[in-house]
């Protein structure tokens, strides 16, 4: 086969349907949905989104290959979107119509979800991920009904200049030798997979997952694939192709079964290996026969709509039930009525309705429903509903954040993290109060997200015992650095509060101690940390000023704080065992009063057990039917409020005249 020779003018197979990439289809979308139900039943399932990248970049580029011969390039790209609108847009309105309304309904809080709709609507929900990824404070992605669009954002991006491309570099013209736009597509894939190695954040939530920079490749790599199976009519040495593919069927599930930390960067095995399938599976009878079979077949061509309809079943499962038996078989329940609906009425009927009125009538119906949706979706985001079912379990929900007890200063000002929270000039003044009078000390809070949460129990100190506090958060950075080296805003922090010190004034330290993804354990910097502190310390023994270490609190592992509602026994579905949550903190307790008893003006504050009392079996971030928690490590203020009785009490046993 010699593809440089060959031009549209000699004969040459017509791209056409083909059974057994449905049944890819159906592998790629049960290898996603297991995945979002349970990552360690199918570690690398998320790989099926590349396999989809890859299946997509063959069949659009076959399709333009059947229909965009002769057209110049403003009809090719009025034909092709008309196409794409048939498609795409019929099941995704009216998929994210519906379940915004479930989620205005359900969620408490609905503004993350609705926004993603809202941008999925016109293609830009990816880029809107990718810049909430960045925030820290920002809710789960799994509570976020629509953080699937992201790939239906890449491809309708990829795909807006797609057929300019293919045009530019002849592919449709007849003289033109297929070898140009086979090397263009070529050096445009290298360069993207280039990007993605170089993009940041490989793994969900980064650049390099969520933007079509570093996705190019994969369609690039389909597009390869489509180019040399229109010529591949050369059925010698089949044998060898027969093994070609069954390896690279092999390398496909290895990927999906491999024990692995969500990374992008699995995709350069899962990706070729699927281009490699497509084009060597005609050769093959066995894999095409078994990928062709009814059932597969039939899940891939319902592939989309299953895809639309599973995360946000799955998300607003998450906030309004628990995980059983029954959470299961209402998610698969739902998943394949709404799946099978979508297909046949819209995907199918509205879509060839469409396609037989023509492509004036399918822009003129299309664009005014994307508009009436938006705005539709755009209404729910700023309406507010008193009664979310979600919380219909708690007594009442507490707030996540307190606001600084300082006129016009909110808890996010004293929130560092640069560059998209700066430290400001007037940042210390704001987020400083001075104790009632001078006899009293003031409180130094330093730390990241850990020492943030506890400024509820900060307003209650200042604000029923007269303490100065001062507290600004510096976002994934605790303090002490354990290297020694902190970021310049908090060096600035830290020497503009050495500067305020006085005689008898407490520094409080508050930090993770735990990983909060896999197993729960130690993190590996905890005892260069306790050196660091040690240092503080000993420095700060000379200006009488004491050092309170915070304990670790209990780590939970639920996703949604919504389904940890109590039942009529008071227990949650949350709860976990005291003496397992206990264990990864042993060594750590250890390791602080070792520390603690070198420097007489070191102390630890056992907060781990007055979230989780001795006397319980076990730990709940619920009491009394009020949630404690925000997330699954960090208290809500009612939770760090609790903490006042004891600290207060803690501080006056420890201070010093």
């Amino acid at each position: 086969m010699n593809i440089g020779s060959i031009s549209f003018s000699e004969t040459v197979k017509k791209f056409s349907y083909r059974k057994d990439i449905d049944g890819i289809r159906a592998i790629a979308i049960l290898m996603v949905i297991i995945n979002h139900l349970n990552s360690k039943w199918l570690p690398g399932g998320y790989l099926g989104v590349d396999i989809f990248f890859v299946i997509s970049g063959f069949v659009i580029t076959g399709s333009l290959f059947n229909y965009g011969h002769g057209k110049g390039l403003p009809s090719l790209l009025y034909d092709f979107y008309a196409k794409r609108l048939r498609r795409i847009t019929p099941a995704l309105l009216t998929n994210i119509v519906i379940c915004s309304t479930a989620v205005w309904i359900i969620d408490p809080q609905p503004q993350i979800s609705l926004q993603t709709g809202f941008l999925a609507l016109f293609g830009f929900s990816n880029f809107y991920l990718w810049k909430i990824s960045q925030d820290y404070f920002s809710p789960s992605t799994k509570l976020n009904a629509f953080t699937h669009t992201w790939s239906l954002g890449v491809e309708e991006q990829i795909y807006l200049l797609y057929p300019c491309l293919l045009k530019i570099t002849g592919f449709f013209n007849e003289k033109t030798s297929r070898l140009f736009p086979l090397t263009a597509i070529c050096a445009l894939s290298i360069v993207s997979a280039i990007v993605l190695m170089i993009l940041p954040g490989h793994t969900t939530g980064g650049a390099a997952y969520l933007l079509p920079f570093g996705r190019f490749w994969e369609f690039g790599i389909g597009c390869i694939a489509c180019l040399l199976s229109l010529h591949f009519e050369n059925r010698d040495q089949k044998n060898i192709k027969s093994v070609i593919c069954y390896l690279s069927f092999l390398c496909v599930i290895f990927s999906a079964v491999l024990p692995q930390y969500q990374n992008v960067l699995w995709s350069f095995l899962a990706a070729p290996a699927t281009a490699v399938l497509i084009l060597f599976l005609p050769h093959t009878n066995k894999a095409r026969l078994f990928l062709s079979g009814n059932v597969l077949q039939f899940l891939g061509k319902i592939s989309y709509s299953l895809y639309l309809c599973h995360w946000p079943i799955l998300s607003l499962l998450n906030l309004y039930m628990k995980s059983n038996t029954s959470y299961l078989y209402n998610f698969l329940l739902l998943t394949f009525f709404t799946s099978i609906s979508s297909y046949f009425i819209l995907e199918k009927r509205l879509k060839t309705f469409l396609q037989n009125k023509g492509n004036v009538f399918s822009y003129l119906l299309s664009l005014p429903l994307i508009l009436f949706s938006s705005l539709y979706v755009f209404t729910l985001h700023k309406s507010h509903n008193p009664h979310p079912l979600a919380i219909n379990g708690f007594r009442y929900l507490p707030d996540s954040y307190e606001n600084f007890p300082v006129k016009h200063t909110n808890f996010f000002y004293c929130t560092v993290e640069f560059p998209k929270r700066p430290l400001h000039s007037n940042t210390m003044e704001k987020c400083t109060i001075p104790p009632a009078n001078k006899n009293l000390p003031t409180l130094w809070i330093m730390g990241d997200s850990h020492a943030g949460h506890l400024m509820g129990l900060l307003s209650q100190l200042q604000q029923k015992s007269g303490y100065g506090i001062h507290l600004v958060e510096t976002v994934g950075e605790p303090f002490p650095a354990s290297g020694g080296i902190s970021s310049p805003e908090r060096q600035k922090l830290w020497n503009a509060a050495l500067a305020r010190m006085k005689s008898g004034d407490f520094v409080i330290l508050g930090r993770i101690f735990l990983t909060r993804d896999g197993e729960i354990k130690p993190l590996p910097d905890i005892e260069n940390w306790l050196q660091q502190v040690g240092k503080i310390a000993s420095y700060l023994e000379a200006k009488n000023v004491s050092v309170i270490i915070m304990s670790p609190i209990p780590m939970f592992r639920f996703d949604s704080l919504y389904n940890c509602a109590p039942s009529q026994s008071n227990n949650t579905t949350c709860d976990i065992k005291r003496k397992d949550e206990a264990k990864p903190l042993n060594d750590i307790m250890h390791a602080m009063i070792n520390v603690q008893e070198n420097h007489k003006n070191l102390y630890v504050f056992d907060a781990f057990s007055e979230i989780c009392p001795e006397e319980l079996t076990s730990c709940s971030p619920v009491r009394n039917g009020i949630p404690l928690y925000r997330d699954k490590d960090h208290l809500n203020v009612y939770g760090s409020e609790i903490l006042y009785k004891n600290f207060s009490g803690f501080l006056k046993n420890i201070s010093k005249p």
